[in-house]
């Protein structure tokens, strides 16, 4: 299951019932004292409604196409999946890792290479940013899974939007394309403004 299935979970409701040992630590009373009294038992899970676009699966094919090395890297900086090989494992301990990762900024930095690369090979600066824009449209989907990169993503749309279009009434300049890129995310999910991915991207930004 992902993020956007509609899941149908059907099981029973049990009181929770622990041994208590005396002089011992009583779980059952820790419990109950934060309003946890029942369990609740699923033996059967099954998706109402999948979401169409499996993320999960774009990603498998995507990493597929790298060396294991490679792939493991790729994993932790762009999807925040980390593993145990030794180049991750060294990036961890200097915090890089985290900082890349949550913050957006290696994807910012591979959108500006991409972009860079586009305004060699296009005749016009407008003729690349046409492509430059599906590129992010093909990237949107998985950003979502990471707020720092979904801000990146959406300024750079809205960068787009503001120098190749009439959306808005007048030029907007940096700061107020970033504002209204947070102010998207947090209309979707208020609770961004918790993580620290959300705190880093606009604190660096």
């Amino acid at each position: 299951f992902q993020i956007g299935d509609v899941l149908s979970v059907q099981g029973t409701l049990h009181v929770l019932s622990f041994t208590t040992y005396e002089s011992r630590f009583d779980f059952g009373a820790f419990l109950e004292s934060n309003g946890v009294r029942y369990g609740f038992d699923y033996p059967r899970i099954e998706a109402t409604f999948s979401f169409p676009l499996r993320l999960r699966a774009l990603e498998k094919q995507f990493l597929d196409n790298f060396s294991e090395e490679t792939s493991s890297l790729l994993r932790s900086l762009l999807f925040s999946n980390q593993d145990d090989s030794e180049t991750i494992s060294a990036l961890r301990e200097m915090n890089l890792l985290f900082l890349w990762s949550s913050s957006g900024l290696l994807a910012g930095r591979i959108l500006d290479g991409i972009q860079a690369i586009l305004r060699k090979a296009c005749d016009t600066d407008k003729k690349a940013d046409s492509w430059f824009l599906v590129v992010l449209v093909c990237f949107l989907p998985l950003g979502l899974r990471k707020v720092g990169v979904t801000r990146v993503l959406l300024v750079r749309v809205f960068r787009y939007l503001n120098n190749h279009t009439k959306l808005f009434p007048r030029k907007l300049i940096s700061i107020e394309i970033l504002c209204l890129s947070g102010l998207i995310i947090l209309l979707v999910s208020p609770y961004q403004v918790f993580q620290k991915g959300f705190l880093l991207g606009f604190g660096i930004s």
